[in-house]
C-alpha cells in the first residue's frame, strides 16, 4: 500500500509582504491579494493532474485555513471535513515576532544560532528541533500508525519553516 503526503505551504499572506519583520506564527495574518488567487491556481493544477485527497489537514492559522478551504472547493473536497490542528502551525519566534530582523539578528545572535542549531531557541519561542518533533509527531500519529490497508493521498496545509523542520527530521 502507498501513502502520498502533499506538504503544502499556505498562499502568500499579508505578513509575507514585509519580510524585514519577523512574522513567526502571526496566526491572524490573512492572505494578500495575490495569496487569494493562489489557492485557485493550485486547485486547478491538482484537478488537472487528477489528484484526489483522502484527507485534508490544515494548520489552525488563518492563512493556512484559507488556503486549504479555497483549494478544497476547487478540487471538490468537502470543506467541512478539513482537519485543523495547532500542531501544524509555524515555528514560534517568541519575543522576536513583530520585530525587525535587523534589530534581532545581531552578529552575536547569528553566531549563537548557527553554533547551536537545530536547538537554538528564540526567547519564549520554539527551536527548529521542537518544530520538527511537533510536526513529526502529528504526521506519524495520524498517517503512519502501521501498515496501510489501502492507498491514501493526504494534503497538509502548513508553513514553510514547519515543512523544512519536518523534512530535516525524516
Amino acid at each position: 500500500m502507498e501513502l502520498d503526503i502533499y506538504l503544502i505551504r499556505h498562499a502568500e499572506s499579508v505578513a509575507n509582504l514585509t519580510p524585514e519583520i519577523i512574522a513567526g506564527r502571526s496566526n491572524d495574518s490573512p492572505l494578500s491579494e495575490k495569496g487569494k488567487r493562489q489557492p485557485g491556481l493550485l486547485g486547478n493544477r491538482l484537478k488537472k493532474a487528477g489528484i484526489k485527497f483522502n484527507s485534508v489537514h490544515s494548520s489552525s492559522d488563518i492563512r493556512a485555513i484559507s488556503t486549504a478551504i479555497d483549494t478544497s472547493r476547487i478540487i471538490d473536497y468537502p470543506v467541512q471535513d478539513i482537519v485543523m490542528s495547532d500542531e501544524l502551525v509555524e515555528l514560534s519566534q517568541g519575543d522576536w515576532e513583530g520585530k525587525t530582523r535587523k534589530e534581532v539578528y545581531t552578529s552575536g545572535v547569528q553566531a549563537m544560532a548557527l553554533a547551536s542549531q537545530p536547538d537554538f531557541c528564540p526567547p519564549n519561542g520554539e527551536s527548529q528541533r521542537q518544530g520538527e518533533e511537533r510536526m513529526t509527531r502529528y504526521i506519524f500519529r495520524n498517517f503512519i500508525p502501521g501498515p496501510l490497508t489501502a492507498d491514501a493521498t493526504v494534503a497538509i496545509f502548513t508553513h514553510g519553516m514547519a515543512i523544512k523542520c519536518f523534512l530535516r527530521g525524516v
